[in-house]
This record gives structure tokens, C-alpha cells and sequence, in this order.
């Protein structure tokens, strides 16, 4: 029988399987559910699931099959149900539809199927105890568990189950049973998808119930699937929304009062403000956020949500608008009182009658903040992880600095920095990096404030790299040290990226990685407790600060998964195939994170994977060299060599005649690659310091010292790191930080490369041409005493302008097709100020070679602009030139010139923006390295304030009647001439910054000067004649200091035309015009006295024996004594050929290991070489004697010489 209906089913047409037609389908369903023969039933059973799935054979009538799953299982689901349904019949149909299950290939069957058994279980005994069996059946028919067979479906079924726990409270043992876990687990693992529907449900009492199972907090509950709880809400219509909000914040208002969940929230109810459709919705949330949350733990958050609040406020309507002034009402009127101390704290707001009332509560409590106060206030705002917090607070700041430039001027000028100007500029730098490719906006106004500070000497300013990488001396080995690892990168990445994301997503996925670590770390919720944990644990947990701990401590509760996604194999090297910097270092990090081996290692950084992704790469280049470090130790030689060529695609790239274009991108890539060679070099240093001191103790507890037999061995790690950066060539590396402008790194890598060419005793020939390209480095780093035996290079640096014009003359008589030979001549001309004779260059130079238009005609436009050639100045702009700094202010000028305010104020912006990609590359460095780009930022302020606190009037311009220009309009000029004169001081007294800053200023004025001629009075023309003549001896003072003479008397030349008072002066000085280390003495009679200290200091036999003895370098005083008392060779020759050989040079070694970076191991040098040349020349004057090895010291925090014991002088 059962055959025959098989070849029937089989054989019949669909439609009369179509359950709303079919009368076979409604036959065998009333036979299943009611027929009281069990032999009929299960015959019936066995083909039943043919009505619930398509033929192979036939396509496209999929549809009939999913209507029928739905009827029949409708059906099923009621007649089980049924308190009236016999006992047998509930069986036969459960082991049916397990049956159905086991053969069924569609997910649809099967979840179908499992919500029948589900449903069951709870029930009456009999009925549970089958579906318990056909479940466990159905998971071993499809060889899996019970859990695997469930996880398909689970966000469905886990609302059944959740339902039903407060009616059925054995469901939940039963589940527990099948999926080999406990009841928290399972509601642990469904959270997600259970809790957003008991919230919109506004389910209090099933809350409570999983609260109880869990044993947390119903806020705590809330927390973990606090995402997903917000984005279902989000989906609903806008009355429940409002409604489920509502409820979700009661449930929650006391885990509110916490910072990490006041920022999630935040985080979406931002997001929705900029919905239109939500925003009355949104709004009415806000104000029950508002309400809910407790006064004292507003305050961190009171800035945020005003400007967040009134960032589009102009744009709502007038009920919306009302619902944020009810808001702002009920913080800073209604309880000004709580938050009167954070006022000042508090943006502006709009100048709006609604806001009057609460204009003046602010304003009332902000009187008597000082300027100081103010500036500190926001720099704090600035550093606020929030972008919005952040740039609202920068738009305030460039208020206070236009409006406070005196003060400012005068702080900066103070024989003692104050710190909070060290820690604005820093911020400011800082601000530039952080959203470098993030938001223009931001780092424009950042550079904006800059420019209005002006461009401080960095000698005034002590601004450290605090970006600098901690150093994990085992690579993760030792748990201990990686947990201070882990603790670092929470506090100083991980809290900042969690409170400043933009969106949840991001938000959940750093949230998850601190989630991760602290489990790393140990840290658990007992830490919480007094008397739960171990003293180590809490010590480590007490060491963050109070706001971090406000951040990570909800994180130690929660349940946050992650999806693990397949990456694909990539094929190095990466670069320069991305063509973005953010898409280059986050896929590199991502790849090295999914290489890494040691288990440690692994932990901390797979849990990053989805934040290296985010918008904010800061912390993939924060992340980066300990990758690399970690890959190369714990890798495969595979992996290493696709580091290492990495490495060198990015350098390669970025040497000299590279195909690719050079751009802000490129020097990123650069600066990135600079700083993980930084952090292996630092890393290898630190482990050999390590190894070293290992031996030396191990010596001493066996009662000797180290000798030739005491070989210190580096590792295998460090040989493989050693090995890894000696690949990397010393002559690619000066290459690339000469065309980064790295000129200090420039000079480490170049002089290494000079040693070991030297050593290789290499040709004279080639000797040469390294030491003139030393030379080449030295000119860019204004250390004239470093160049010697290249006369170009020589007069160039002695300011021996003519000379040096008068060298490439002479080589373009024999090349006259050199390009760099003529860009050196026009260089000697423009600080001549010969700019007639640059013009003819350039023409001369474009009608040589037309292909060199492009790259002179910006030698012309800034000469022409300096010629006050306006004509000239317009001809060449209308030509191809790079847009360089000087083409885009003879740009500005020529717009000025025609009143086009607008398109200058284009320029500006432009100019600007161009200039703070240039700023955040090079202050990874340091401050010295972007200084000249914020000189350029200084020039483009003081170009916009004149230009704008001073525009020409048009009807007055055209009268024809003279001396009509208002009185206030001079008046104004003279104030922005004074005050430019303080701006000046506080630069580098470097004549190639400061007479860029003042060659703009008499431009502007010069044009100034040009417009109002004949609407002024001759007394007020001439004075405004003198102040232009000022700053031309400005420039002549200046030239002077510098020992530029040739400069000074054309600048003086210049003056003399404009009467300026005390020319006679500086010309007389100029016909005229230099410290040495000392230490106070106090002779107390002619044999005895008392003598300073000499702090930091170390003798030079004390380094010398400290280096040689590292190197197993010892020659005992026996052997140097044998040596002495040989009757042969002569002393001359045991000096040279016995004695030297047993002490090589060895002492640069001490400033490479005393000075590891760049900048600092430049300036110490430049104080050694500098220090040692005085003191050689004063002691050879004065016939000092006993200059032995103890007494000469160094200074080992900047290199300086300093003698000591002038006891003994020859002749005296």
C-alpha cells in the first residue's frame, strides 16, 4: 500500500499536492491527526514529507511547497497543542516530523520541525520525554550535535524557548541537557537575540526572570546586547520606539551613571539625529537620557551633549527646537547649580532669542575665568575622544587666540615656557596626526591655531614624542611584561578609539577587543570585589586612571563576539599596489595579526583585527612595529622576507628617480616604515644592553671580569632582528630621509655607510663622491662647520652669495644644460635679490629646453611678486608652475591686488589644507622636522588678518579728491605691524625662516602702500614708508647675526631709501662682532678650594673602556708595558703600527647607543664636534697641559666636551 502511494505522490500532477486544492493533501492530514489506527497513521507518516518538498525534475513551482510547509505544520502545531489530542496521536506525529526532519534537505523543514519539538518540551511528561528522543535522533541522522543542529536557527528558537521559561520553567533544563550546557550559558549565547524582543515587548517580568538565571543586574543584562537592543528599536515605527526607549532607559538608569555606557548610547542617539524621520523621536529619547542619568555623572559628558544637541539646530523645526532649549533648560538653568563648575568648560551658543536666558546663566559663572584657565579648558575639549567635542573645542580656541595674541605673545616670550603653551602646540600637533585622512576640518582648524600662536622656536618649547613606542623587550614572551603591554594600549589607544566612534559598529568591535584583553589580563569581575583577587591583578587594575576605569569596567561583564572572516593570501609587496596609506597599513597589519604563532602574542592582537580595520589607522601604525617584530621572530623565513621587501618597496620607492610620484601619501608610507626600523633598532639595542648585563653579573658572581673568552652572544632573536636591519642598505636609508627632509636621520644612515665603504678601503674616487654627498646633507641642516672642501657648499653656507653665483657661472659655461646647476644659480641670485636677473634666467633656462617650463616658472612668479612686478607676476601665473608655498602667496597677491577677497579666501583654505598633511607627516618626527611648514602657517595668518582686517573700501578708492582713507584704516595697519614684531621674536632666529616671514610682510605692505598713496597724507604715507624700511633693517640685523655680509649691505642699501632711524647703527655693527662649558670654583687659599659638580658627565677613558670591553677589546698594562721597553722598532712606529691597532676607534659607538634616534644623536654630535673645536683652540692659546682621558668628560645627555684640572699650563 505504502508503495503504491509513493508512485502516486510521485506521479500526480502539483497541483493536486497544492494544499489549497488538494484533497489527497487533506486526507492524509485529517488521517495523521485524528485516525485512531496507528499502522495508517505511520503509513501515512512515511511519505508524508513528499507534500513538503519540490521534485528535482520540476523548477519553478517552489512556491506551492512553501505555502503547504505552512498550512501543514499550522495545522500540526494546533492539534498538538490541543489538550483533546490522544497521547498516541502526539506521538506518531512527533516521530513523524523527526522523521521528516532527518531526510529533509531545507532549512525551512527543519527549523519548522524543531519549533514543534520545542514546543513540546515542558509539557506533559510523555510528550516531553519523545521530543527530547526525536530531537537527540534527528542530530545523529544529520551526524552532528544537538547545539550544531540548533545554531541555524537559534535567534528564532531562543524566543520560543525565552517565552515560555516563566510557564514551563523545565524547558530550560531540558535545552540545557541537549546542548551539553548550563541554563546561564544558554541564555548567555541567545542574549543578542532575545533581549531587543523582550524590550520592545517591554517584557519586565521575563527580565527579571533571565537577570535572576544569569545572577547579574537588569542593567548589567542590558549592557552586553546593548547594540543589537538599540538597532531592533530602531526598525520599529516611530510610537514604539519612543515607547521601547523609554523602557529600556528605566530598566538601565542606574548603569547609566557610567561613562562606557552613557558613550554607546550616545553613540546611537547621535546617529539618529541625523535621521529626519527620527529626530522627534530621537529627541524625546534624549531628554529621558538627560533625566534619567544622575547630575554628578553628567558632567564628563555636559559638553558633549550640548554641541551635539546644537550642531544642526538652525535646521529643525520649531518643535524640535523647543524640545533642545526643554533640554538645555533642564541642565543649565534648572540645575545650574550642580553644574556651575564646568561652565566654563561650555561652547558658545547661538545668538538666538530662545537662548538668552540661558546665554546669560553661562556667562554669569564664566566672568571670572582667566585667559590661562580658558586655554586649558580646551585643550581639554580638544583631546576629547569625541570628533564633534573636539573640533567645537578647536573653533572656541582660535577665538581666545585671535582675541588674546598679546597675552599669548607675552607668555611665549617669558624667560620660562609656561607648560600649558608646550601642551597647546603638542595638542595641536597632535590633533593634526590623529585626524590626518580622517577630517579636514579638524586638522584645518588645528593648523589655523597654530598659525595664530605663530611658529615658536623649538628651542623654547620641549615638546616629547609621547607616541614613542613602549618596548616589549620578550616579544610577548613573558606574561607579565605583555600585560603591561596590554594595559598601556588599552589606556592610551583602546579607551580613546571606544569613546571617540562614530558609529556602533566600530564602537562594538573596540569594545570587543578591550573586552578580549582584559580577559587576557586576568581581570574578571571579582576585581571588583575587596577580598576576590590577586594582589598582582588589582595592583595592575588600580594603575589605570579613574576615566579609563569608568570605560573598561561594564566591558568586564560582557559577552561580545566576533564573526571570524577567512582572509585571503596576499602577494608582497603590498605597496605600492594600494595607493592609500590607510588601505596599505591596515592591510598589512590585518595580514601580520592572522601570521602570528606565540600564543601570547596571539591573544592580544586577534581580538584587533576588526579595530585595525576602522576608520582611526592610529592604531595600526601604533600596532604595526610590534607586529613586525613578532612576525619576524616567531615566522617563517617566508614571512620575513616579505617584510623585508615591504620595507624596501616603500624606501625603494622613495629614493631618487623613482618612477612613482612623490606625494604626502608616499613620505606616510615612509614615516611609517622609518618608525618600525626605529623600534627594531631600539629593540636589538635594549636586548644586547640586556645580554650584556646578564654576563657582567654572572661574572662578578664567579669573581672575575669579563675577558676575550667571555663572548656575548646575541640570541636568536635578536640575530634574527640584527640580521633583518643589516639588509636594509645604509645608503638607501640616507637617500630616503634626505628626500623626507629627515636631514638628522640622513646624516646617521649616510655616515654608517661612509664606515663600512671606508673600511672596504674602496677607491679614492668613490670616497669623494660620498663625502661631497655628506657635504649635500650638512648645507640642510645649517651646520656650516660640517662642510668643508666644496666651495659652492661652502659660500653658500657663509652667505657668500656672490661667490658662490659666480661657481655656477662658471660650471653652465661648460654644462649650460644642467638643470641643477641653474636652479643653484637663481638660488644665489634670490638671496641677492637680483629677482630681475632670476626672471632672465627662467626664460633664458624655458627657451633652452621648453620641457622646463613647468619646473621654473615658479622661481619667476616669486620674483616677480618681490619685484612688486604685478604685470609680470599675472604672465607667469597664467603658465603651468608647481604649486608651490610662493606661487600660491604671488596667487594671494595678485587676487589682492584686483579686490577678489573671495577667491583669496580660497587660496588660503587651499593653501592650508596643503599644508596639514605636510604637518602630520612630519611632526611623526619631531617639531624641528615640520617646523618650516608652520612658518609657512605663521606667514599665511598674519597674509589673511591684513588682507581682511583691512579691506580697501571701493567707494572711498575711487574718489578723485586725495587724503580720504579713514584714519582707523592706518591705524589699523600700524597695529598689525606691532604686533607682528613680537610674532617675529618668538621664531627661530634662522635667517632662512625669519626672512621668509619678513620678505611676505614687506611684499603686503609694499602693495598696501601702492593702493592708498593717493587717498592718505604724506605724514601718514611716510610713516607707514618708515615701517616698511624697518623691516629692511630687520633683515640686515638679521643677515648679520648670521654672518651673511654681503645680505646685510643689501639690506641695508634698501633701508637707507626710507630714512629709517638707527641705519647708521646697524651698519657700523656690521663693520664689527661669540661659550665654553665651565663650572663654578671658589679658591679657598692658594693649594685648596671648593669645585661644582659636573653633572652628567662620564670620563672619556671610562666610555672608551666601557666600549672595548663590550667588544672583548683588553689589552692588560703588562702587554702595553712589554711593548714600550722593545728597544726596536722606534717610538713612532710602536705607536703607530703596535699600539694604535690595540685601541680602534670606537668612540662614535657611545653617541649611537646614548642617542638612538636621529634628532637627539645629531645634536649631540653637533655639541660635541663644536665643544671640542673651542676648547682645542682655548687650551692651545692658554698652553693647557694634563689633558688625559679623565680629564676630558662628556656630557651624556647632549655630547658636549668639558675639560676639567687647568692646573697645569705649559709656561706659565
Amino acid at each position: 500500500m505504502d508503495k503504491s502511494l509513493h508512485r502516486i505522490l510521485n506521479h500526480v500532477p502539483l497541483s493536486d499536492l497544492d494544499s489549497k486544492e488538494s484533497d489527497i493533501l487533506r486526507s492524509c492530514l485529517q488521517i495523521i491527526t485524528s485516525s485512531h489506527s496507528c499502522i495508517l497513521r505511520k503509513v501515512i507518516g512515511s511519505f508524508f514529507y513528499l507534500f513538503l518538498e519540490g521534485r528535482t525534475r520540476e523548477e519553478g513551482l517552489n512556491h506551492i511547497f512553501i505555502n503547504n510547509q505552512r498550512i501543514i505544520f499550522k495545522e500540526i502545531k494546533k492539534v498538538l497543542e490541543s489538550e483533546e489530542t490522544p497521547l498516541d496521536i502526539q506521538e506518531t506525529i512527533l516521530v513523524m516530523i523527526a522523521e521528516i526532519a532527518s531526510k529533509t534537505s531545507q532549512d525551512s523543514v527543519t527549523q519548522m520541525v524543531l519549533h514543534c519539538l520545542v514546543d513540546q518540551l515542558g509539557n506533559n511528561t510523555y510528550s516531553r520525554i519523545i521530543s527530547f528522543e526525536q530531537i537527540k535522533k534527528i542530530a545523529f541522522e544529520k551526524k552532528t550535535t544537538a547545539l550544531k543542529l540548533f545554531l541555524p536557527f537559534i535567534s528564532a528558537i531562543s524566543i520560543q524557548i525565552i517565552h515560555k521559561i516563566k510557564t514551563n520553567s523545565e524547558i530550560l533544563n531540558d535545552i540545557s541537557i541537549l546542548f551539553d550546557m548550563s541554563k546561564k550559558e544558554f541564555i548567555e549565547l541567545t542574549l543578542e537575540f532575545v533581549m531587543p524582543i523582550l524590550i520592545v515587548e517591554e517584557n519586565e517580568e521575563i527580565i527579571e526572570e533571565i537577570s535572576k538565571i544569569i545572577g547579574c543586574t537588569i542593567p548589567e543584562l542590558c549592557i552586553g546586547p546593548i547594540h543589537h537592543i538599540l538597532a531592533y528599536i530602531l526598525m520599529q515605527d516611530e510610537k514604539c520606539i519612543e515607547t521601547s526607549s523609554t523602557f529600556l532607559l528605566k530598566l538601565i538608569s542606574s548603569g547609566l551613571n557610567n561613562i562606557a555606557i552613557g558613550d554607546m548610547i550616545m553613540a546611537i542617539l547621535q546617529a539618529t539625529l541625523n535621521i529626519e524621520f527620527l529626530r522627534n523621536v530621537s529627541l524625546d529619547v534624549w531628554q529621558a537620557f538627560v533625566m534619567t542619568l544622575d547630575t554628578n555623572n553628567i558632567i564628563p559628558l555636559l559638553s558633549q551633549i550640548i554641541i551635539i544637541l546644537l550642531k544642526d539646530y538652525i535646521q529643525y523645526t520649531p518643535s524640535q527646537q523647543q524640545k533642545i532649549i526643554d533640554i538645555l533648560t533642564y541642565l543649565l538653568i534648572d540645575n545650574k547649580d550642580k553644574f556651575a563648575n564646568v561652565f566654563e568648560e561650555i561652547s558658545s551658543f547661538p545668538a538666538l532669542p530662545e537662548f538668552q536666558k540661558i546665554i546669560e546663566v553661562v556667562n554669569s559663572r564664566k566672568e571670572s575665568i582667566t585667559v590661562e584657565q580658558k586655554i586649558k579648558h580646551l585643550i581639554k575639549n580638544a583631546l576629547h575622544e569625541s570628533l564633534i567635542v573636539s573640533l567645537e573645542a578647536l573653533k572656541q580656541l582660535k577665538i581666545t587666540l585671535t582675541e588674546n595674541q598679546e597675552y599669548i605673545q607675552a607668555i611665549v616670550m617669558n624667560e620660562k615656557m609656561e607648560d600649558y603653551i608646550n601642551l597647546l602646540m603638542k595638542t595641536l600637533l597632535d590633533i593634526c596626526k590623529k585626524y590626518n585622512d580622517i577630517n579636514i576640518e579638524i586638522q584645518r582648524l588645528a593648523c589655523e591655531c597654530i598659525g595664530i600662536i605663530g611658529a615658536i622656536d623649538p628651542e623654547r618649547l620641549k615638546i616629547n614624542n609621547t607616541n614613542e613606542n613602549h618596548v616589549n623587550i620578550t616579544n610577548f614572551k613573558n606574561f607579565d611584561e605583555s600585560v603591561n603591554f596590554v594595559c598601556i594600549f588599552i589606556e592610551k589607544q583602546l579607551v580613546g578609539a571606544f569613546r571617540s566612534a562614530c558609529n556602533t559598529k566600530s564602537q562594538g568591535f573596540v569594545a570587543y577587543a578591550i573586552q578580549e584583553l582584559l580577559k587576557f589580563c586576568k581581570f574578571t569581575p571579582d576585581i571588583l570585589l575587596n577580598n576576590n583577587s590577586d594582589n598582582s591583578i588589582r595592583k595592575k587594575w588600580n594603575q589605570f586612571p579613574k576615566q579609563t576605569l569608568e570605560t573598561i569596567q561594564p566591558l568586564l561583564q560582557t559577552k561580545y563576539t566576533v564573526i571570524p572572516v577567512q582572509n585571503k593570501p596576499l602577494t608582497y609587496p603590498l605597496y605600492p599596489k594600494q595607493k592609500k596609506f590607510k588601505d596599505w597599513i591596515q592591510l598589512w597589519a590585518v595580514d601580520l595579526i592572522m601570521k602570528i604563532r606565540d600564543e601570547n602574542a596571539r591573544q592580544i592582537f586577534t581580538p584587533c583585527k576588526n579595530v585595525v580595520k576602522s576608520e582611526d589607522i592610529n592604531i595600526s601604525i601604533y600596532l604595526l612595529p610590534y607586529l613586525v617584530l613578532n612576525v619576524l621572530i616567531t615566522g617563517t623565513d617566508q614571512y620575513r622576507n616579505e617584510i623585508y621587501s615591504e620595507m624596501m618597496s616603500v624606501l625603494n620607492d622613495n629614493q631618487e628617480g623613482s618612477s612613482f610620484i612623490y606625494d604626502e601619501q608616499k613620505l606616510l608610507c615612509t614615516q611609517t616604515i622609518f618608525s618600525v626600523i626605529d623600534y627594531l633598532t631600539k629593540w636589538s639595542r635594549l636586548k644586547r644592553q640586556q645580554a650584556f648585563r646578564k654576563k657582567i653579573i654572572k661574572a662578578r658572581r664567579a669573581g672575575k671580569y669579563l675577558n676575550s673568552d667571555d663572548n656575548i652572544v646575541p640570541d636568536k632573536d635578536a640575530t634574527i632582528i640584527n640580521e633583518v636591519l643589516a639588509k636594509i642598505p645604509e645608503y638607501v636609508m640616507a637617500n630616503v630621509s634626505f628626500r623626507s627632509k629627515a636631514y638628522a636621520r640622513a646624516l646617521l644612515h649616510f655616515e654608517q655607510h661612509i664606515r663600512k665603504r671606508r673600511t672596504a678601503q674602496n677607491n679614492q674616487m668613490e670616497m669623494q663622491q660620498l663625502y661631497i654627498r655628506l657635504q649635500e646633507i650638512y648645507s640642510n641642516i645649517d651646520e656650516p662647520d660640517g662642510i668643508e672642501e666644496q666651495q659652492i657648499l661652502e659660500n653658500e653656507n657663509a652667505g657668500k652669495w656672490t661667490a658662490a653665483q659666480t661657481c655656477y657661472e662658471l660650471l653652465l659655461q661648460n654644462d649650460s644644460l644642467n638643470k641643477e646647476y641653474r636652479i643653484g644659480l637663481i638660488n644665489c641670485l634670490n638671496h641677492l635679490g637680483h629677482y630681475e636677473s632670476i626672471i632672465s634666467q627662467v626664460n633664458g633656462a624655458i627657451s633652452k629646453n621648453p620641457l622646463w617650463e613647468e619646473d621654473f616658472n615658479h622661481y619667476a612668479v616669486e620674483a616677480s611678486w618681490k619685484l612688486e612686478d604685478w604685470s609680470s607676476l599675472d604672465l607667469f601665473l597664467e603658465k603651468p608652475c608647481k604649486p608651490t608655498f610662493e606661487v600660491m602667496i604671488g596667487k594671494l597677491l595678485s587676487l589682492k591686488r584686483k579686490n577678489k577677497y573671495d577667491d583669496c579666501l580660497k587660496i588660503i583654505e587651499k593653501t592650508r589644507e596643503t599644508l596639514t598633511s605636510s604637518i602630520a607627516v612630519a611632526s611623526m618626527e619631531s617639531y624641528n622636522h615640520c617646523y618650516e611648514y608652520i612658518v609657512k602657517l605663521h606667514i599665511l595668518y598674519e597674509l589673511e588678518t591684513f588682507f581682511f582686517n583691512n579691506k580697501s573700501n571701493p567707494t572711498i578708492m575711487n574718489i578723485d579728491q586725495p587724503h580720504h582713507y579713514p584714519i582707523t584704516e592706518i591705524s589699523n595697519i600700524l597695529n598689525i605691524i606691532e604686533s607682528w614684531d613680537s610674532r617675529l621674536k618668538i621664531t627661530m632666529p634662522l635667517i632662512r625662516h625669519r626672512e621668509n616671514i619678513l620678505t611676505v610682510r614687506r611684499s603686503i605692505i609694499s602693495l598696501r602702500l601702492s593702493e592708498i598713496k593717493d587717498h592718505i597724507h604724506d605724514n601718514e604715507y611716510n610713516l607707514l614708508k618708515s615701517e616698511y624700511g624697518k623691516m629692511w633693517l630687520l633683515s640686515a640685523k638679521l643677515a648679520r647675526k648670521s654672518g651673511y655680509s654681503q645680505t646685510v649691505y643689501s639690506c641695508i642699501l634698501h633701508a637707507s631709501q626710507y630714512n629709517v632711524l638707527n641705519i647708521h647703527i646697524e651698519r657700523a655693527k656690521w663693520l664689527k662682532d661669540q661659550d665654553i662649558r665651565t663650572y663654578a670654583v671658589v679658591p679657598l687659599n692658594e693649594e685648596c678650594g671648593i669645585i661644582e659638580w659636573v653633572n652628567n658627565t662620564i670620563g672619556f677613558r671610562h666610555i672608551l673602556n666601557s666600549i672595548y670591553r663590550a667588544k672583548n677589546i683588553l689589552t692588560p698594562v703588562s702587554e702595553l708595558k712589554e711593548i714600550y721597553d722593545r728597544p726596536n722598532p722606534s717610538p713612532q712606529k710602536k705607536f703607530t703600527d703596535l699600539l694604535l691597532p690595540k685601541f680602534p676607534d670606537v668612540f662614535h659607538e657611545w653617541f649611537l647607543e646614548n642617542f638612538p634616534d636621529p634628532g637627539s644623536w645629531f645634536s649631540s654630535r653637533l655639541c660635541y664636534s663644536r665643544t671640542t673645536a673651542v676648547m682645542s683652540m682655548v687650551g692651545y692659546i692658554l698652553g693647557l697641559g694634563d689633558r688625559h682621558g679623565e680629564n676630558i668628560l662628556f656630557d651624556d645627555t647632549n655630547g658636549d666636551c668639558v675639560h676639567v684640572d687647568f692646573n697645569c699650563l705649559f709656561e706659565k
